[in-house]
């Protein structure tokens, strides 16, 4: 389980990077965040 929080930390960190360096809106963000929590989850199953 704390190998799929560090992936989802890393992650996050990684958009919220990008984002700041490229000015997209945070729905935006939000989405890809969301998209990328719901991949691990089904992949942990």
């Amino acid at each position: 389980m704390s190998q799929l929080r560090n992936a989802v930390t890393k992650r996050k960190e990684f958009l919220v990077n990008k984002l700041k360096k490229s000015g997209h809106n945070s729905n935006w963000l939000l989405k890809q965040t969301l998209t990328t929590l719901e991949n691990l989850w089904a992949n942990e199953k």
